[in-house]
């Protein structure tokens, strides 16, 4: 049997990571958010591409209705929470991520 080359076989494939935080109105503090009574308002997502050594990071934040820009970050306004998820429905299918984290 021959012997692999590390030198023939020292690239990695590109690892794509998707991570993301959803931020709920919950207007009683001290309770934990419930969907059936609170406004989803914010999904944050960082979409990150490992090749090699090199690493690029798109970042998305997802608004219920209005916010103000924020550096590094493509904010999308949503005007329904439906809207919203299906905005990162979208990001999610586009991005094709190896790896899913919340």
């Amino acid at each position: 049997m021959k012997a692999l080359s590390l030198d023939t076989h020292s690239t990695i494939v590109p690892l794509r990571i998707l991570s993301f935080d959803i931020e709920c109105l919950n207007p009683l503090s001290g309770k934990f958010p419930s969907p059936d009574e609170d406004l989803v308002i914010t999904i944050g997502i960082c979409c990150t591409t490992h090749i090699n050594l090199e690493k690029t990071t798109l970042k998305y934040v997802l608004q219920l209705n209005d916010c103000a820009r924020i550096q590094e970050a493509e904010v999308v306004v949503c005007h329904s929470e439906k809207e919203m998820f299906l905005t990162f429905r979208d990001i999610v299918n586009s991005f094709d991520p190896d790896i899913f984290t919340g």
